[in-house]
């Protein structure tokens, strides 16, 4: 019953006027509420046939459709076999597949015109005894002509009341031709068929039925049928349309006894009664049909799905059909959501899953997630959607239930991801080529150097257009002919132009099947090998200039460093099967033409280890080393430069060793040095070399080493520039260089800060006592009298000593520390020397 038509006929029964019990005014309101009640009975009947006629056409068309299905099964038993097949074979296999619903038998008319029947003996097998055979020979004419199934019209026969005859051609494809092989029929029982559709509930609800033919002839009538009052329903059946004509079994005259009883005998009380009963019956009926017809509808449709009802009040769930899940018609599940939630593994899904059932109670219309469960098979994943929430008779809310199995389809997915995160790991591009399609599908980004959504698909040509430089394009289109026509592994090298820069791509094309099947699908994998290009390209630069730096060489060496092997000396190669250690010929060549203070040094930086450290850990592939070779004379400067390659097939490290002598820059850079670090008086070094000398050899590699910082300041030295002149001043200054060079050792560090102020640091020391000794052995030396011109100036000089690490590392604080104990020699008297106090911690952790 339609919507509009229930708010229709509710308002009649609320808006319905109800006076005193007056007999007049009663038999009169029952009157007009016996005839609504009679006209709204026969118009509600009229719809429930109308539906009713619906339905049960629907059935009749599915139980032919399955006899149709049938039919399918012999064709392609035939078409398997190639329109060859014995008798014996059709019986087996019509056997095995068992017997179809209203069937009687089945027949197939080969190409040659035999006809084989199962079971035998059903049909009589003369043709004179009954049309059988005349209504396939007519139906054989029609299917062929048609090219599908037909249904022919019901015939009576001697042993069965009517049977009608399914007629399929069977076809094969030969080249790009079809041939018929011969006709697949089926025998069926029309009032079998009706029973199976299920029409004898029409008579017992009350309806009388016929089914009648494209022809007009009549296939089944059950009652007598009015046509000009019965509702029509075509029939849709294999070849062509029936139609199905219901009506109710009372009309209007049945109903005048009825209506006189009403006006005599029943009060308006009992008649609003009675048509109130009737109405809820009647709603509670449609309400189970449509129910049933929305099950069946969703069964049907979404097959392999598991469907229940899940009722809101009573938290009940009820299953409609049966599936491979486990789970069965009419199985009743309580305590829903919870109980279904503890079979889900994780706690997010399972939030997920009751959050969905609160939504619908919520009001919304429909809610949908995935969860993932542990069952006796395994782990499964289902997706489970519930729809459109109605209330039954009672005011319950019901839900609409789908369960469907997507484990297959997560695993393509977990597996896909699986091959999408290795290939960006290893920093590869996979894609799958199409020969039919011609398309690329690129599971990841990969090696490309652009933004794309995964499994993207492009053309072959779109590709080439998009990617591949102009001058590569033929070679990557041929290494995709390649691979079809031979069906090996196709390897090609391609620019790829990303943002107008140039990239090269090694591009692999490998079929995944056998060298002998077809290779429909190609998987194409893309790596990056620009850098690999780029040494290609540096390396034959640099064997350029290194053959045009050979020619000037002192000396030439090249070695393989991963194998330490020696390939070359002097551009003479190593023969070929003579295998010289690198390491040793250089040992060798090095305590031969290295100065001896520079051959350990140069050693250690030849050495295998020291060149890998260099390549691999700083990133170097080429540096320099300054030694001094042996020469008559002594020695001369030389600067070797150490150029490192990395192979690009094996990726093992080659080194060439490069000699020239470097004699006269070398001695430029000296003599700069020397001017730069000296005091250009005295030849000391001056204050800024003594300072940045000091700080490197006190730094954290000598904490251990204990020295000494002497601040020495000259007594009555402005007197002798006062009265002899700044000439004899200078010669006094000279002087005393000359003392300190000669009063100490070579490895301590002698500078004039300026004025008449020198500093020396006395470094790894014994003890206190030795500076001690020093400091007044040198103020010895440092008295002295200077006699010009009847004049006579006598000097000396006053010592601060700072030690270390007692008063720190750093230059500035040793500075400090001896300044402050120098001013208190001075304050004493001058002519003595003083040490200086320990800084304390704080001090020190500053100094630090």
């Amino acid at each position: 019953m339609s919507e509009t038509m229930k708010k229709k006929e509710g308002a009649v029964i609320r808006t319905m006027p109800f006076h005193a019990p007056i007999l007049l005014c009663g038999i009169f309101i029952t009157v007009i509420l016996s005839g609504i009640y009679l006209y709204r009975t026969e118009y509600i009947l009229k719809e429930n046939a109308k539906h009713l006629a619906k339905l049960y056409a629907e059935r009749f068309e599915t139980v032919t459709e399955d006899a149709a299905d049938r039919t399918n099964v012999m064709k392609a038993a035939v078409q398997s076999s190639k329109g060859k097949m014995t008798e014996e074979e059709f019986n087996q296999i019509m056997s095995l597949a068992g017997t179809g619903r209203g069937i009687i038998s089945e027949i197939l008319v080969t190409g040659s015109g035999e006809i084989y029947q199962y079971p035998k003996n059903v049909l009589p097998q003369s043709a004179s005894q009954n049309g059988v055979r005349a209504e396939v020979e007519k139906l054989r004419s029609l299917a062929e002509e048609r090219k599908e199934n037909v249904l022919g019209t019901p015939l009576e026969t001697e042993k069965l009341s009517a049977v009608s005859i399914l007629v399929s051609p069977i076809f094969t494809v030969q080249g790009q031709k079809e041939k018929l092989c011969g006709f697949a029929c089926a025998v069926l029982d029309v009032d079998k068929i009706s029973k199976e559709a299920g029409w004898e509930d029409l008579k017992n609800k009350g309806y009388s039925y016929k089914l009648v033919t494209e022809s007009g002839s009549s296939a089944i009538s059950m009652g007598n049928v009015d046509e000009s009052q019965a509702v029509q329903q075509p029939v849709s059946v294999p070849g062509g349309q029936w139609n199905l004509s219901v009506t109710l079994d009372k009309g209007w005259t049945d109903w005048e006894g009825c209506v006189i009883i009403v006006m005599l005998g029943l009060a308006a009380s009992a008649a609003l009664s009675y048509i109130y009963h009737v109405s809820q019956e009647r709603k509670r009926i449609l309400d189970a049909l449509e129910l049933e017809d929305e099950i069946f509808r969703i069964s049907m449709e979404e097959s392999g799905l598991t469907v229940f009802i899940y009722n809101q009040e009573d938290r009940r769930l009820v299953f409609q059909n049966s599936s491979q899940n486990g789970s069965r018609r009419g199985r009743v599940l309580e305590h829903i959501p919870e109980r279904m939630a503890e079979k889900i593994q994780d706690s997010g899904m399972r939030k997920g899953f009751l959050g969905m059932f609160k939504a619908l109670e919520n009001g919304k219309r429909s809610a949908s997630c995935v969860m993932k469960k542990q069952t006796e098979k395994g782990t499964i994943w289902e997706r489970v959607t519930l729809v459109n929430p109605f209330p039954d008779k009672y005011g319950n809310r019901k839900i609409i239930g789908i369960i469907q199995d997507i484990t297959a389809e997560r695993k393509i997915e977990l597996d896909d991801e699986i091959l999408r995160i290795s290939a960006d790991y290893s920093g590869l591009s996979v894609f799958i080529y199409n020969k039919e399609t011609q398309e690329l599908t690129f599971k990841n980004r990969g090696g490309w150097d652009i933004e794309f959504p995964a499994n993207m698909k492009m053309s072959l040509e779109d590709a080439a257009e998009r990617f591949i430089s102009p001058e590569s394009k033929g070679k990557f289109l041929s290494a995709f002919e390649e691979i079809i026509e031979t069906r090996r592994q196709t390897i090609c090298r391609a620019a790829a132009v990303f943002d107008g820069e140039e990239r090269w791509k090694k591009i692999t094309l490998l079929n995944p099947f056998s060298l002998q099947s077809s290779a429909r699908q190609i998987v194409g994998i893309i790596e990056d090998v620009t850098e690999e290009r780029k040494k290609e390209h540096q390396l034959l630069k640099e064997k350029a200039y290194m053959e045009a730096m050979i020619g000037q060489s002192v000396f030439h060496l090249e070695t393989n460093v991963t194998r330490n092997r020696l390939l070359s000396y002097n551009r003479i190669p190593v023969p070929e099967g003579e295998h010289i250690q690198y390491e040793e010929f250089i040992q060798e060549h090095v305590a031969q033409i290295v100065y001896q203070e520079d051959a350990r040094e140069v050693s250690d930086i030849l050495s295998c280890d020291r060149l890998k450290e260099e390549f691999y850990s700083k990133g170097k592939n080429q540096f320099s080393l300054e030694y001094r070779r042996r020469t008559d004379h002594g020695y001369s400067w030389c600067v070797a430069n150490i150029y490192l390659t990395e192979l690009p097939e094996s990726h093992e490290l080659n080194a060439v060793v490069v000699s020239h002598n470097n004699e006269e820059k070398k001695k430029k850079e000296l003599e700069l040095l020397y001017k730069a670090e000296r005091d250009q008086l005295t030849g000391l070094y001056n204050r800024a070399a003594s300072e940045r000398n000091i700080n490197a050899s006190l730094s954290i590699g000598a904490r251990d080493m204990k020295s000494a910082f002497l601040l020495i300041d000259l007594d009555n030295f402005k007197e002798i520039n006062d009265t002899m002149g700044h000439v004899q001043g200078d010669l006094v200054l000279r002087e005393v260089a000359e003392i300190l060079r000669i009063s100490f050792r070579k490895t301590d560090i002698v500078g004039r800060l300026g004025g008449d102020e020198f500093i020396v640091l006395m470094r790894d020391i014994k003890s206190q006592e030795n500076v001690r000794s020093s400091a007044e052995k040198l103020l010895g030396l440092l008295r002295r009298t200077y006699k010009r011109e009847g004049r006579e100036v006598s000097i000396s000089g006053s010592i601060g000593i700072a030690m270390v690490p007692e008063c720190g590392r750093k230059f500035k604080h040793l500075y400090d520390c001896a300044d402050q104990a120098l001013y208190s020699v001075k304050y004493a008297g001058k002519g003595g020397y003083c040490f200086a106090e320990k800084a304390d911690s704080r001090q020190k952790a500053e100094q630090e």
